[in-house]
C-alpha cells in the first residue's frame, strides 16, 4: 500500500516536465529584458560594445611588461570571464608579470545615480498621484456606496439608473468636455487635474 503514493507522484511527475519546461520558457523570455537593463546599466559603451549580452567580469588584470632600453611599464585591464573563474596567461612574450584582483570600480553605478536624479522627481509625481487618486476614489466611493445601500429616497433608483448609464459611457467621449471644464477650472498642467479625474 506504500508503493501506490509514490508511483502516483512519480508518474505525475513524469508527465509534468513538459509544462515546467513551457512555464521556464516563458519566464526566461519575460525576465529577459530585466537581465539586459541591469547588466547593462553597469557598463559604459566601449564595454557594452565589447560583451553586449554578458556582464563585465569583476576582475582586473595588470600586466608589467619589459622591453629592453625602456623602464618597465604596467597596464591594466578587465579580466574575461575564462581568466576571471581560472587562471591568468600573460598576453604577450613581453609580460614578466601578472597579476589579478578582484575590483568592482569598472561597474559603472554613477550610471544608476545619473538615472535616479533623472527620474526622481517623475517616480515622485507618480507615486503622489497613485496614492492621492486611490485614497481619494476609495473615500467617495465608501461615501456613495453607504448612501445608496443604507438610504431610501424618492427616486434613488433613478439615481442610481443614471450612476450606472454614466459609468456605461466610454471615456473618450468625455474627453472635450473634460479638457474644457479643466481649463476653466484653471487645473490643466496640475497634478490635480490626474488626480480629481
Amino acid at each position: 500500500m506504500s508503493h501506490a503514493p509514490v508511483a502516483v507522484v512519480g508518474s505525475r511527475i513524469s508527465r509534468d516536465w513538459s509544462k515546467h519546461v513551457v512555464i521556464l520558457c516563458f519566464l526566461v523570455i519575460e525576465l529577459f529584458p530585466l537581465y539586459m537593463m541591469l547588466q547593462v546599466s553597469l557598463k559604459d559603451n566601449s564595454q557594452f560594445t565589447q560583451s553586449p549580452w554578458f556582464p563585465s567580469p569583476p576582475c582586473t588584470v595588470t600586466e608589467v611588461v619589459h622591453e629592453p632600453g625602456v623602464a618597465d611599464r604596467e597596464t591594466s585591464r578587465i579580466a574575461t570571464w575564462r581568466e576571471t573563474l581560472g587562471g591568468v596567461r600573460p598576453s604577450s612574450p613581453a609580460v614578466i608579470a601578472v597579476s589579478k584582483h578582484f575590483d568592482v570600480a569598472h561597474y559603472h553605478h554613477r550610471n544608476w545615480i545619473f538615472g535616479l536624479k533623472l527620474i526622481g522627481p517623475y517616480i515622485a509625481n507618480t507615486v503622489f498621484v497613485a496614492v492621492t487618486g486611490t485614497i481619494g476614489t476609495i473615500f467617495f466611493a465608501i461615501l456613495g456606496a453607504y448612501f445608496f445601500a443604507r438610504y431610501k429616497m424618492p427616486f434613488s433608483g433613478v439615481l442610481w439608473s443614471a450612476f450606472l448609464v454614466i459609468m456605461l459611457l466610454p471615456s473618450v467621449a468625455n474627453i472635450v468636455p473634460l479638457f474644457t471644464l479643466l481649463k476653466e477650472l484653471s487645473l490643466l498642467n496640475t497634478l490635480w487635474a490626474l488626480i480629481i479625474v
